[in-house]
């Protein structure tokens, strides 16, 4: 796997993710987290694990496991806010969705990171 390859999945991933931050349907919010997750399953994953930074390996593994954990975390959440029925709850787990989104933007931009200083 290269470099050029992981960066722009990486890059892909992110974009995917602001998106998601953006929407304020549930159907949508729903539907754009099941295309961030397979995204996330066929693409990003495979790319990222297989990369070796020598310097970097456990930042990058750690990196790589909370945005896998906290993949899993957002859609429950999601499948919760379409399961509320009060309105607090309701802004409730949209405020868990919002700050579990920033947390993947944040294990993203790390990612990239690491993955700048390190391409030749």
């Amino acid at each position: 796997m290269t470099f050029t390859r992981a960066a722009e999945a990486l890059d892909h991933y992110a974009q995917q993710l602001a998106q998601l931050k953006e929407v304020t349907a549930l159907e949508t919010m729903a539907l754009q987290t099941k295309q961030l997750q397979s995204f996330f399953d066929r693409e990003l994953w495979p790319i990222v694990t297989q990369l070796e930074l020598p310097q970097q390996q456990s930042q990058w593994h750690s990196a790589t496991t909370e945005i896998h954990r906290h993949m899993r975390l957002l859609a429950v959440e999601v499948s919760f806010i379409k399961a509320a029925r009060q309105e607090h709850t309701r802004q409730q787990r949209l405020g868990q969705i919002e700050h579990r989104l920033g947390q993947l933007q944040g294990f993203t931009q790390v990612m990239v990171t690491l993955l700048s200083d390190v391409q030749p």
